[in-house]
């Protein structure tokens, strides 16, 4: 939408120029935020290869500091971007490597979000079974967190899957 392109507008040259400061004092964990949200944003613009280059980065901080969290949110998003590229095996692994992280660290609305991408990229390879399984449990955790925006995302893919599976009925109603 416009709205995000102009935050992307105002945003993008803050984040560039916060990520020069931070390298320039030696600021990892800000360095490795910056590149983050500068990832995202080359995602959401479909800049496939800028944003595998500043998650890959960011990654290498993430890993420096040790910080699980920051890793498994990292790994996280390159496993969206393997989404986007429909690389499923890639996608597949890298949202279950992130997913464990999460879990482990009892980060529940981050493991909810990784396995409902994970389902989508189940069900893009054609593993509709667990592709269900997983989406089932994402609902069922978000709900339980009672994150109605999250309920909507997570229904999304559940559609999007039951679509290719050929059940046209079953995602005409969880699109309504």
């Amino acid at each position: 939408s416009a709205l995000a392109r102009g935050a992307d507008d105002l945003a993008g040259p803050l984040f560039r120029e916060s990520l020069i400061l931070t390298r320039e004092v030696g600021d990892d964990w800000g360095s490795a935020a910056c590149l983050i949200n500068l990832g995202n944003m080359a995602l959401g613009r479909a800049s496939f290869e800028e944003a595998e280059d500043l998650f890959s980065q960011s990654l290498v901080l993430w890993r420096r500091l040790s910080d699980t969290w920051g890793v498994a949110f990292c790994i996280g998003c390159l496993g969206a971007l393997a989404v986007y590229r429909d690389e499923f095996d890639r996608a597949t692994g890298l949202l279950r490597e992130s997913l464990e992280l999460r879990r482990a660290l009892g980060d529940n609305l981050g493991a909810a979000f990784t396995m409902s991408l994970l389902g989508l990229a189940e069900g893009r390879m054609g593993s509709y079974v667990e592709a269900e399984n997983t989406l089932v449990e994402a609902l069922n955790l978000v709900r339980e967190l009672g994150n109605v925006e999250m309920v909507l995302d997570v229904l999304q893919h559940f559609a999007t899957v039951m679509a290719m599976r050929g059940e046209a009925a079953t995602a005409g109603r969880l699109w309504a």
